[in-house]
């Protein structure tokens, strides 16, 4: 399988000439839209101008779930299936998707009544009828006090539980790229589409190596799959189609140590406009969010501001009067961009489901839609494809193709045992701590067995974190890690939760990639800059100094 910073020169010397479908995305659409055309036999190739899942696809609220709030907007559709999806995730990644408790606390002052959210719940259940993986429950305001105390209770009427999961957003994308490019697929990252064009019946298209200045490289596609998110526009205009179908809106969380924030479960809150938030409790952490505000700014460079912070700042306190929260409390902060249709009105009221925009029959855009359903909009992408374009010999994936294939690292029958199991036999044999081996486990699925062959007699931990070196080898080998950025934020997740951001063991880290990747000392020096600023945009260390 050509998934590897070590592999990734040859790959690019072995391009072919001709490709049948270029599928230009590579955050979570593009992942499931490759997933789909591994399984039609095409010869399919998969770029992106920036690491994979480095846009929205990293910068999401990090749930798997049907939707609450959609049944306020009558969309039952969108509902059902993302409870399926819901389910079905559970048992094809199981070591990164799972179940939580959400908190709805209901008040005299709420814009539903406890009736009506009752009512939501009741439908939310019944929706996913056999796949529910819970059933709500109503809490009293003393149940309230007792077992999420955090809560404000003022004026508070009671309210219910429900369940919904979280994943890691980023790490799921990486698993179903992973998974394409085993079936076949060529997945390349850091490489920019410079130029389209229609020749004949094909497509003539150039390309920029983002890591290498000098090297450009040509070839034609049959059709082309425009799965870029916020970036749909930009690409729809190098192919010539000029009117724009998007309208991007910002979505903006905060990160805060646990102690600041103590919560059990997931908690559902309200900013001042009424808009519904989310307060997750992740570890030593607990994030919440999001706003949803129009945005007209750069699509390349996106990260929160003061009012955004100020927004959430306030929605919180509210919610936890107790807290007290301010700027200084703030760990790190994240925004990221959702590239819904276009549409008049508030942009929480616009419809999340997806839209396929067919400029050409060839030319197929894949826009809205939500990280949960990235299965379902790319088997549905793939079919319109081929309806349009028949192929002698391809068939198109029904709706049940990949529904028993694990994505990668996910072939886990029992994930409790599993966990147990392993963590007794590798945590002696490499002398590692116990929460380390789960960590790993949880992160890579099966696949973490493979980062010990890094190892010699032990593993290394990295300073006085719980990072090996070995598993930074393991991402460059296995997982197309390329700069610094990529395995801080979208494989380990050091610049949202961690302390410090990572900023402890960055230089060590750094030390690592530039041995493996052959940088040179200012190279080094450059991915390690870059980085910081990344920290300082994102709220991180030392934002208020």
């Amino acid at each position: 399988m050509y998934f590897s910073a070590k592999t990734r020169k040859e790959l690019l010397q072995n391009l072919n000439p001709f490709y049948d479908l270029l599928i230009i995305g590579g955050g979570i659409t593009g992942a499931g839209t490759a997933m789909a055309a591994a399984k039609t036999g095409l010869k399919t190739l998969l770029i992106d101008k920036n690491d994979f899942a480095y846009g929205t696809s990293s910068r999401s609220s990090k749930m798997i779930h049907g939707g609450l709030r959609y049944l306020q907007q009558m969309n039952f559709a969108l509902v059902k299936e993302s409870l399926t999806e819901r389910e079905l995730l559970m048992k094809l990644l199981p070591n990164q998707v799972f179940a939580q408790e959400y908190v709805y606390p209901v008040y005299e002052y709420s814009k539903n009544s406890r009736f009506e959210v009752k009512l939501g719940m009741i439908g939310y259940d019944l929706l996913a009828g056999s796949q529910r993986i819970g059933h709500h429950h109503h809490w009293t305001p003393d149940e309230f006090a007792a077992k999420e105390p955090a809560i404000n209770r003022e004026k508070l009427t009671g309210g219910f539980v429900y369940h919904d999961c979280l994943v890691d957003d980023s790490r799921l994308t990486l698993a179903a790229i992973q998974s394409a490019a085993a079936a076949g697929v060529e997945c390349l990252s850091y490489f920019k589409l410079e130029k389209l064009k229609k020749q004949g019946d094909n497509w003539a298209l150039k390309c920029h190596d983002e890591l290498d200045n000098s090297q450009e490289y040509s070839f034609n596609a049959a059709a082309i799959i425009n799965a870029t998110g916020p970036w749909t526009d930009e690409i729809r205009n190098l192919a010539g189609y000029k009117n724009k179908v998007l309208r991007p809106t910002k979505g903006v969380h905060l990160v805060f140590k646990k102690n600041r924030l103590p919560l059990k479960r997931s908690v559902v809150i309200f900013g001042e406009d009424g808009r519904m938030i989310f307060t997750v409790p992740k570890g030593d952490y607990t994030y919440l969010g999001t706003t949803d505000t129009d945005y007209n700014e750069s699509i390349d460079s996106v990260f929160p501001d003061n009012k955004d912070r100020d927004y959430l700042l306030k929605a919180a306190n509210n919610a936890f009067n107790d807290a007290h929260l301010t700027e200084n409390d703030i760990i790190s902060a994240w925004a990221g961009l959702r590239p819904l249709i276009g549409a008049e009105g508030d942009p929480s009221d616009i419809n999340r489901d997806f839209e396929i925009i067919s400029d050409e029959n060839n030319f197929l855009s894949i826009a809205g839609g939500k990280l949960t359903t990235f299965r379902v909009m790319g088997l549905k992408i793939i079919r319109e494809l081929l309806q349009k374009n028949p192929k002698e010999g391809v068939n198109a994936p029904d709706d049940n193709a990949g529904s028993d294939s694990p994505l990668w690292g996910g072939n886990i029958l029992n994930f409790p045992i599993f966990l147990d199991e392993n963590i007794e036999i590798y945590s002696e044999k490499w002398g590692l701590r116990d929460k380390t081996i789960e960590r790993l486990i949880r992160l890579y699925g099966t696949r973490f067995s493979m980062i010990f062959s890094n190892c010699k007699k032990k593993c290394h931990y990295i300073a006085s974190s719980d990072i090996i070196e070995e598993e930074i080898l393991y991402q460059i080998q296995h997982e197309m890690a390329l700069t610094l950025e990529d395995v801080m934020w979208r494989r380990l997740s050091l610049l949202l939760f961690e302390d410090n951001n990572g900023l402890d063991i960055v230089d060590e880290i750094a030390k690592i990639m530039a041995k493996e990747l052959k940088w040179k000392r200012k190279e080094k020096q450059a991915h390690i800059e870059k980085y910081l600023k990344t920290v300082k945009l994102s709220f991180g260390n030392g934002h208020n100094e």
